[in-house]
């Protein structure tokens, strides 16, 4: 499945991108616009807000796509694009999904997000090597991403069944980061 995106991918977005750019270039990127997002989401300036977010998430599909098919996997993207992600996807939904959802959601998110960071930093210290994400880390990405979109679409066009699409995303992405946290313990 990993490699058909990234055909996908590579046919399309990576080749207006130049030989220069690097996917831990994009990973700096990402977490460069990240508190651009919060910003404009907790004024309430959704329009860009969402904007900015979705260049983020771009940068989280590309940067991947780019290290495999340019051989450009480093141990730094390994270790940090996890952790942009975790701080962008985490910090939306803390900002966003309470005058949604609740509280549940979010909070539940965060302390997932937080226990796989750390079980990530402890096996970095521990074994002395990164674990690259497997598919279910991937598709755990992919629901919140779609979650977040979900949610995002719903501020301009209030429709309740994006309220209940963007709440089975999370948690479908909740069950996959529970399960790596005692199951596989390399998403």
């Amino acid at each position: 499945m990993q490699k058909i995106i990234d055909r996908i991918i590579a046919a399309t977005f990576l080749k207006v991108i130049p030989q220069s750019v690097t996917p831990n270039s994009l990973t700096w990127t990402r977490f460069f616009l990240t508190p651009f997002v919060f910003f404009f989401l907790l004024i309430h300036m959704y329009g860009l807000g969402i904007i900015v977010l979705g260049l983020a998430l771009l940068t989280d599909a590309i940067d991947g796509a780019l290290a495999r098919t340019r051989g450009q996997i480093t141990e730094w993207g390994q270790l940090y694009d996890p952790v942009a992600d975790k701080l962008l996807v985490g910090g939306t939904a803390l900002i966003i999904l309470p005058q949604f959802v609740g509280w549940l959601i979010p909070g539940i998110i965060v302390i997932l997000e937080v226990g796989i960071i750390f079980q990530a930093w402890h096996r970095k210290k521990t074994q002395e090597r990164v674990i690259s994400a497997k598919w279910e880390g991937k598709l755990k990405m992919i629901f919140q991403s779609a979650a977040l979109l979900c949610i995002c679409v719903f501020i301009f066009y209030p429709l309740s069944i994006l309220l209940l699409l963007a709440q089975l995303f999370f948690w479908l992405a909740i069950l996959l980061a529970t399960l790596s946290l005692f199951v596989y313990r390399t998403i």
